[in-house]
């Protein structure tokens, strides 16, 4: 073999084939990576609107909301009353956070109760929320609240507090498509709104979900979960 043969580098051809592995490789990612926020978009949507059915049927049959039923204990002693109100009132906690799903599995709604106990601001801490397939990490769940007067679900690690839910679940880009979506894209209109979540700064810095009042802060390219949903019912 003479020397200009084996000096020889890669070919064009060669050279073809590797940038177009490499391309499909990047590809594969970039799709993976889509799929998955499409399957977290999916998850949020039934999810709620499997929610949304269970409270209808709850309260179709009894009259009031899961978690403020204030005869609950006449059906199934040993669990908790609400105030009848017509409200799920979690500040001050007058009706804890997860009564309402007691309510619903007593009512065979649900086919299991919450955690006994709910730890929501340790990073070991569990979620009393409905289980969700749309946020990862063991603190997040659905949790359901009234906010002035009117009835909320939230993905969050908490329940309402005076001013709003503790803990932040998605990023501004998710929270946004769910928005668009299933609503109008806007954060602070329609059904769906969306709200900085508490603690934010402290965990995340500067970075917001919100920029301004109404525009998700896509352009900020970050993916910290510091957006908290809220769906009216």
């Amino acid at each position: 073999m003479n020397k200009a043969a084996q000096n020889k580098g890669f070919s064009l051809i060669e050279m073809a084939i590797v940038i177009v592995i490499i391309s499909l490789t990047i590809a594969g990612i970039i799709a993976g990576k889509s799929l998955v926020s499409a399957g977290k978009i999916n998850a949020a949507l039934s999810e709620y609107t499997q929610l949304e059915s269970y409270i209808n049927l709850f309260q179709n049959t009894y009259s009031f909301l899961p978690g403020d039923f204030p005869d609950a204990t006449q059906y199934w002693p040993g669990s908790h009353n609400g105030n009848g109100n017509g409200a799920l009132e979690f500040w001050p906690a007058s009706e804890t956070p997860y009564h309402w799903q007691v309510h619903l599995n007593l009512a065979g709604i649900l086919s299991s109760p919450p955690p006994a106990r709910c730890q929501h601001d340790t990073p070991e801490g569990i979620s009393c929320g409905y289980p969700t397939q749309a946020v990862s990490g063991k603190k997040f769940g659905w949790n359901i609240a009234s906010i002035n007067n009117e009835l909320y679900a939230s993905l969050s690690s908490g329940s309402s507090t005076s001013t709003g839910w503790i803990g932040g679940s998605i990023s501004p880009k998710i929270a946004k498509l769910i928005d668009s979506k299933a609503d109008d894209g806007i954060a602070n209109s329609g059904l769906i709104t969306a709200i900085n979540a508490h603690y934010a700064h402290v965990h995340f810095g500067t970075n917001r979900c919100i920029n301004g009042s109404s525009q998700y802060a896509i352009s900020q390219n970050h993916s910290d979960p510091i957006c908290v949903l809220q769906w009216k019912f």
